[in-house]
């Protein structure tokens, strides 16, 4: 509800009315809200099933920027760090992230950060991991996050390619954030919860957003002038 807060006007995407008998999907990290416009007579249900399995990798690194800003599946951000990883286990060591042209630079170089991890995994050294070679259980979701061209295997400047983006991502998230706010960036975000944070710091946290936000929104609309 803090979109109503703002004092400024404000309307959704989408506005879907359901009638009788109707249900309606929503995919993972939409942000949204139901509202019972029968009256008090009228009976609504809202039934939320979530599933760790499938991830829905593709879908979170084709809208990464926006998923790493929205606070509200803030748990999924650790989750979606491990598979820019490769499941390494060493992202928690950068969640500061870096540009991108570092970052590309690094998991191109052998030898060097998660440059290194994908040559370990991959086993006959021909610069690709297929599924043989990727973790039993992180099959699906790693191609889904890794696989841009659906060949089936992640080739290395596809692993550069989207490593890069998730780390300048990152990159940008903390730099946007004020220093005093930053090491909640930095944090285990499944156990972090926003609304836990002490009321001062969501005030600001949220002035800041908002800020940030209209700022966007600002140069968007000059770009497309």
């Amino acid at each position: 509800g803090q979109v109503y807060k703002s004092g400024k006007t404000w309307s959704p995407h989408f506005s879907i009315e359901l009638k009788k008998g109707e249900a309606l999907f929503v995919p993972p990290g939409m942000v949204h809200e139901t509202l019972n416009i029968g009256g008090e007579k009228n009976c609504t249900a809202s039934v939320t099933f979530q599933f760790s399995h499938p991830f829905p990798s593709r879908l979170y690194r084709t809208y990464l920027p926006r998923v790493r800003r929205t606070a509200d599946i803030h748990e999924a951000w650790p989750e979606i760090a491990n598979l820019a990883t490769l499941k390494s286990g060493m992202f928690q060591s950068l969640l500061q992230g870096a540009p991108y042209a570092q970052a590309r630079m690094d998991a191109l170089t052998p030898g060097a950060s998660v440059g290194r991890f994908f040559e370990k995994l991959d086993k006959n050294g021909d610069g690709r991991l297929d599924r043989r070679e990727l973790p039993n259980e992180s099959v699906e979701e790693l191609l889904g996050f890794h696989d841009l061209n659906e060949d089936g295997a992640i080739a290395r400047l596809e692993f550069a390619e989207v490593y890069g983006f998730w780390a300048a991502t990152q990159h940008q998230v903390f730099q946007d954030t004020p220093p005093k706010l930053r090491k909640f960036q930095l944090k285990d975000m499944q156990d972090l919860n926003i609304e836990d944070l002490p009321g001062k710091v969501q005030r600001e946290s949220l002035k800041f957003a908002r800020s940030l936000e209209e700022r966007r929104q600002t140069n968007l609309r000059k770009e497309e002038l």
